[in-house]
């Protein structure tokens, strides 16, 4: 019973150290020089001026991804039956 618990320690502890290095690498190499305005009636311009649509920018966007837009997939995941009662 222990090494199971231990085991799902170990899972829950590796998703949260991969998604913390996936979160801060993204904010690292963001390539945006507009910061969001402070200021709460400024944030619908600013998101009109910055933020694109997804065929205004595909032409600057990786490959990859814009080739798995064409067929997105669905992944359903459940943990609840993995969790520790």
């Amino acid at each position: 019973m222990m090494a199971g618990h231990t085991t799902c320690m170990f899972i829950y502890a590796s998703l949260m150290i991969i998604t913390i290095l996936l979160t801060s690498s993204a904010a690292t190499i963001a390539d945006d020089t507009i910061p969001i305005p402070s200021d709460g009636s400024q944030v619908a311009s600013w998101f009109d001026n910055n933020v694109k649509t997804y065929n205004e920018r595909k032409s600057k966007l990786d490959p990859a991804l814009v080739a798995s837009e064409h067929a997105p997939q669905v992944i359903k995941v459940s943990l609840a039956k993995h969790l520790p009662a």
